[in-house]
């Protein structure tokens, strides 16, 4: 008995502090599958815990304790299947672990008003596996929809690429990822040379397919899952590059420009676009602003030599 209430204690804890977990990384829009395996893991070990309480505290001679312990169990279930279904193959693990045990031992010594309460508990089995597979069904759509509506609060509405707001969370993030490590980060800064003027010339359709078409090529240009673009604000683009040395950035940068070079030559107008580069590896008052200010006057001096060109902001 002390080791059954000492292995529901202490399973009660753990998964209290894993959901605590759970409930950050959902928030911040991560999924960590080792803490769902070991929740999952967890839960399964609760519920055979409290399952093997429907052998143990079963009293053959008792109608009253049989009575609470099924009611016990039951109200156990059903309480779950508000949030458990989620992980729907160890929402059933769980309730048929709590119910089947009990459920046995009612039909092996029970007779008259037992045997009905066996019958019972196979109804509310059937009913709860129901229930389960639709707040299931609930669950994930109301997930997939959070899921849905936070990305488009991430993402450029035009060109599909990250925003400017959340691109500056990730640069937050790279910063302090590059400080810790104690490694290079570099950022480009592009700008489509005399887009006002393609406005005003060809009209704002014809703008906003350009730009759309520059988030294509951009794309295309960076290969590495962790490297970072996004419309910065009006024809302005932006990339993070994570430990990428200056010969590095400048090489893809001058690879960009070319690439955006060659293509717009099939569009509707020829284009070209000025990049200002910087690269450092973060110090302890690093700010993203000191790095944006530092890409931003390449950029300007860029443009102030002709444009269409590279240039690196040199300390």
């Amino acid at each position: 008995l002390i080791i059954w209430f000492a292995l529901l204690f202490v399973g009660s804890m753990v998964r209290v502090l894993i959901s605590c977990s759970m409930c950050k990384s959902i928030i911040k829009i991560k999924s960590d599958k080792k803490w769902a395996y070991t929740y999952g893991i967890l839960t399964c070990i609760f519920a055979l815990v409290w399952g093997a309480s429907g052998v143990i505290f079963f009293i053959p001679d008792s109608i009253g304790h049989q009575l609470f312990l099924s009611i016990l169990l039951c109200g156990i279930v059903a309480g779950s299947v508000s949030s458990l279904p989620v992980f729907l193959p160890v929402f059933y693990f769980f309730a048929f672990s709590l119910m089947l045990p009990v459920t046995i031992m009612l039909f092996l010594y029970g007779e008259g008003l037992v045997l009905y309460m066996a019958l019972l508990c196979i109804v509310f089995i059937l009913y709860i596996s129901m229930a389960g597979f639709k707040s299931h069904a609930i669950i994930v759509d109301a997930l997939a929809s959070r899921f849905r509506h936070e990305d488009l609060a991430r993402t450029d509405e035009l060109t599909q690429v990250m925003n400017r707001r959340a691109f500056n969370d990730v640069l937050s993030k790279e910063i302090g990822r590059a400080r810790r490590s104690r490694r290079l980060i570099s950022f480009i800064l592009c700008d489509i040379d005399n887009f006002k003027k393609i406005n005003d010339t060809y009209g704002h359709i014809v703008g906003d397919a350009i730009l759309k078409k520059t988030a294509s090529v951009l794309e295309s240009s960076i290969r590495r899952p962790s490297d970072t673009i996004a419309r910065f604000g009006g024809e302005e683009f932006a990339i993070i590059l994570a430990e990428t040395d200056q010969e590095g950035v400048s090489f893809l940068a001058e690879k960009i420009r070319q690439n955006i070079e060659k293509e717009s030559q099939n569009w509707e107008t020829n284009i070209t676009i000025s990049l200002g580069v910087y690269n450092c590896v973060p110090g302890q008052d690093t700010v993203p602003e000191q790095i944006v200010h530092k890409a931003d006057k390449a950029l300007y001096l860029a443009k102030n030599e002709g444009r269409n060109q590279v240039q690196v902001f040199k300390d």
